[in-house]
């Protein structure tokens, strides 16, 4: 069967709505859930954070799995030696800018690393505005 061979009636109501009765075509009455709307991961409790505190340079690629399974990565490098943290981060700030996340720095020894589907936000910064 065609599309000009259905017998019903489709007409323009006048009211800028186009009515039909063709009984394969129903309307659908938007209902309100009873779940929870379609919020990011983070919201719906399935938020990890890893907390590492690396001492040698082969440690990085767990931290960089971490992220890719969209983990957030409190990074602690307070007794790490100083050139280890400088390649650490400069390859940790690449993975972040690689899955679209982010790389912020909590204090002189330690970094919070966060996938794309978590915000991370300085409450100092937001207070000054």
């Amino acid at each position: 069967m065609g599309l000009l061979s259905r017998k019903n009636s489709n007409t323009f109501n006048g009211d800028g709505y186009f009515e039909t009765t063709d009984p394969t075509l129903s309307a659908t009455t938007p209902t309100v859930q009873d779940t929870a709307p379609d919020l990011p991961k983070a919201s719906q409790g399935s938020f990890e954070l890893k907390v590492v505190t690396p001492m040698q340079y082969d440690e990085v690629s767990t931290i960089a799995d971490y992220l890719l399974a969209q983990k957030t990565v409190f990074l602690n490098v307070e007794n790490t030696p100083k050139e280890i943290v400088r390649r650490m981060i400069d390859f940790l700030s690449g993975v972040a800018y690689s899955i679209g996340g982010n790389i912020s720095k909590v204090t002189v020894t330690t970094y919070i690393i966060a996938p794309s589907n978590v915000d991370v936000a300085d409450a100092m910064s937001e207070e000054g505005r």
